[in-house]
């Protein structure tokens, strides 16, 4: 079996060591995404950051293996739509935000007319199959109870150090919520917030303007 990997560097990292050792495997840039689909092979792509540019499904015309999406910004049916044509390939989504690709039970969805792909039982993955929907599910409720704090903080109800501890020591979490947004960044989990506030209009989903001014300020460099 033949691998190709695509995508932001972090992502790229924590995917390598899940495809086992005799599967060959090659990291491509996206600008030699075509010629080496063409020349390599592969049997399954993994695009780390497709739920950023799923215009980059376009390139793949000759290719007719599975691809696995990040597809937490965005739903599989969204994705395909950018793509002009039936699709040739199969196409499933995967959580590849940080630590949790690399979790023992991995989060993933397909269309609903797509075969479960044979390499997820041949390389022994342990998949929990979700449903196809912006945020999927943890980084939804992640996102969501992120938000929340960052609510809190901006009210002045309580700092982000004692948010992080009442969290862990309250709900035996693994890490405060602005532990999580330090791991996942800021960035992440604001355009997260967004794409669920334009495809819900939850009010549980709009961003908070702290969290939102933290996410601009990241993005400039300050």
């Amino acid at each position: 079996m033949k691998v190709l990997i695509n995508g932001l560097d972090e992502r790229v990292k924590a995917l390598q060591p899940l495809i086992p050792s005799d599967v060959d495997c090659m990291t491509v840039t996206t600008e030699a995404l075509f010629s080496e689909v063409s020349s390599f092979q592969p049997d399954v792509i993994f695009m780390a950051d497709l739920d950023e540019h799923p215009e980059r499904l376009s390139l793949l015309t000759a290719f007719d293996g599975v691809v696995v999406g990040c597809a937490v910004k965005r739903s599989l049916y969204e994705m395909a739509a950018a793509y002009d044509g039936a699709l040739p390939f199969t196409l499933v989504g995967m959580n590849m935000w940080p630590f949790f690709a690399s979790r023992e039970s991995r989060e993933m969805s397909r269309l609903s007319d797509n075969a479960v792909p044979a390499f997820i039982e041949a390389w022994g993955w342990k998949v929990r199959w979700v449903a196809d929907r912006v945020g999927m599910v943890t980084p939804r409720i992640l996102v969501m109870i992120i938000n929340e704090a960052y609510y809190t903080v901006q009210e002045g109800t309580a700092s982000k150090e004692a948010i992080n501890t009442a969290m862990r020591l309250g709900t035996n979490y693994p890490g405060g919520p602005f532990e999580w947004v330090a791991a996942i960044g800021v960035k992440e989990v604001y355009g997260l917030l967004v794409r669920l506030w334009e495809d819900t209009r939850d009010p549980r989903y709009r961003p908070a303007p702290l969290l939102k001014e933290e996410a601009y300020m990241n993005g400039s460099g300050r």
